[in-house]
């Protein structure tokens, strides 16, 4: 598309920042310049050499034609990075400036050259930058405010590091302002090729709405959430999952495309019979394209390490015999290079709690010495998928309906997570019905459960631990008011006995009689390890209990506020 028509705008400049102060005074005034600087710290890790050009300064007439001859004078090409650092100014240049940065394929990102600290955004609070990692190369953050966030929108990858600030605003005429009639319609068509512009650029048409949020003299900060969400910033890479079918099996496909089109797999499956005897139920292969990056030829002869990261919980495994079931080796078809991993139960729960992974061979004698790819995980996918895989659980139950209506829907999750997964029961469960439930115990014993009858009515019970007792009963939540009581079972899943024993209502402020004080022949004065003992407790006004069971070392384990109407059962472990 042709820029803005300048004939349209003569004074048409986009608002300074109320920031604007905070910056130092040459920023205020001089036109941008730009640098050119070479990367090579990225060899060693398989990204190659990184081209950037600094531009900095205000956005005049001049720049786009200043923009072309930089990019002529230092040879840039697709997947040169232009790193902007300015307050903005002109509109109709900002735009044009977009539309050169986008022929000529450039990545665009929010920084500057030098550790200035400046355009940190307001949308981190001052409390967190001593814990942000100081970089040690360029880019440093940076600001872009104005016209310069539409000049970024050029970029085919787009990038605003953590504490860089991106900062939209409303523009307006400066100078002599034009007639009512003649500021309206240069308004309208102005607005009119931003959206074009915006929508061309594959941005969210409601940037335009950012935009004119507030006022002349007023910026709004985006965040990172904000700046994903409408597509202002692009990830470096892309994974699409998907459940293929090959051989006979099936495998979860995870295809990560990065920037500069390099494509890598990740294949999940289940381990065979022999496999999952030595603790590798489930399988990762992972491919990654070599072709411009390494050698595989030479490089793989000399991988000493493997290295699986996880965004929350680090390195997970590295170079154990154990895990990597196949070592590195080249794909006879493809070129790329190969690995395959067997995760036991517990590591794999890693992975599906994760958001990314990274993977890396490591190579100490070559140039290239980490060769990775970086994942975007699907947790829920994963997830679900990897219950296919499980042998048979010790965390199954038993599920009994004491209602007068049929249980038609049972949902569950790990407790504390985001999502409930699909419904468990595969027909309606009748009045006073049972089914047997099988959980994935790679999860741990901890789950949320949330049910529903055919009336609507639903009963949720949250953290649960199914390893400690073999089976719940619940019923529609319309029992308490009604002259019952229920026949708790406690079983001491732990290794000590329990020597005290409190069942108490949750309105109740204090945790009243030690069941198991001896006084009464009905209960027992401990629970062994293993054993069961049951307790009446009346459910006429609540179901509501708060529980705690003190084992002989002293241990204490407290459930707080339990639906003592939904459950049969309950269990006790000491606290590890």
């Amino acid at each position: 598309m042709s820029v803005m028509r300048r004939f349209l705008f003569p004074c048409l400049v986009m608002l300074l920042p109320a920031l604007f102060h905070s910056l130092p005074a040459a920023a205020q005034s001089e036109a941008m310049s730009f640098t050119a600087w070479r990367d090579t710290s990225g060899v060693a890790w398989g990204e190659g050499v990184r081209n950037y050009i600094f531009a900095i300064g205000e956005i005049t007439d001049d720049t786009p034609k200043a923009l072309s001859s930089a990019i002529s004078r230092f040879g840039a090409g697709p997947g040169t990075i232009l790193v902007l650092n300015s307050p903005g100014g002109s509109l109709p240049a900002g735009l044009e400036m977009g539309e050169i940065i986008r022929s000529h394929g450039l990545w665009t990102e929010v920084g500057t050259r030098v550790p200035l600290a400046l355009g940190l955004t307001p949308n981190v609070s001052p409390a967190y930058f001593p814990y942000v990692r100081a970089g040690k190369s360029p880019p440093f953050p940076g600001y872009c405010y104005s016209s310069c966030t539409l000049a970024f929108l050029g970029g085919v990858v787009r990038t605003v590091s953590f504490t860089s600030d991106y900062g939209v605003h409303r523009f307006y005429f400066e100078g002599q302002q034009p007639s009512a009639e003649e500021g309206v319609a240069a308004g309208e068509e102005g607005m009119a090729e931003i959206a074009h512009y915006v929508k061309e650029m594959g941005v969210d048409p409601d940037f335009i709405q950012e935009m004119a949020k507030k006022g002349r003299s007023a910026t709004t900060h985006l965040t990172e959430q904000r700046m994903a969400e409408l597509n202002i910033t692009t990830p470096y890479w892309r994974t699409n999952w998907s459940i293929q079918e090959g051989n006979g099996n099936f495998y979860y496909d995870g295809q990560t495309l990065d920037a500069s089109g390099k494509r890598d797999d990740i294949f999940v499956y289940c381990g065979d019979q022999q496999q999952q005897a030595a603790g590798h139920v489930v399988l990762m292969d992972v491919y990654m394209d070599a072709a411009g990056r390494v050698d595989p030829a030479s490089f793989v002869p000399g991988i000493t390490d493997y290295n699986l990261r996880l965004d929350q919980f680090g390195q997970i495994f590295s170079n154990s015999d154990k895990e990597v079931v196949r070592r590195a080796f080249v794909s006879t078809a493809t070129g790329r290079i190969g690995v395959s991993l067997g995760f036991t139960l517990d590591q794999f729960s890693l992975v599906t709690g994760s958001h990314y992974m990274g993977f890396a061979f490591y190579n100490p004698n070559s140039q290239v010495n980490f060769f990775g790819t970086t994942v975007t995980i699907d947790q829920d996918g994963l997830d679900h998928f990897a219950r296919r895989c499980l042998p048979p659980s010790d965390t199954d139950f038993t599920l009994s309906n004491v209602g007068s209506e049929p249980l038609t829907i049972l949902l569950t999750r790990t407790a504390g997570a985001a999502q409930f997964g699909g419904n468990e029961l595969g027909a309606a469960l009748a009045p006073n019905a049972k089914a047997k439930i099988t959980m994935p115990h790679y999860h741990g014993c901890q789950f949320d459960l949330l049910m529903q009858y055919a009336d609507k009515s639903s009963v949720g019970e949250y953290n649960v631990n199914l390893c400690a007792f073999g089976g719940i009963s619940v019923a529609s939540p319309a029992r308490p008011g009604s002259d019952q009581s229920a026949n708790i079972a406690i079983k001491n899943a732990g290794k000590k006995p329990i020597s005290a024993l409190y069942i108490t209502p949750t309105s109740d402020n204090y945790w009243g009689p030690n069941l198991l004080a001896g006084n009464d022949p009905a209960h027992p004065s401990a629970i062994a390890p293993g054993a069961t003992g049951r307790f009446p407790v009346g459910i006429a006004q609540t179901c509501q209990f708060d529980m705690k069971a003190q084992f002989a070392g002293g241990e204490v384990e407290q459930k707080i506020n339990q639906n003592l109407c939904a459950f049969d059962q309950l269990g006790f472990a000491a606290p590890p």
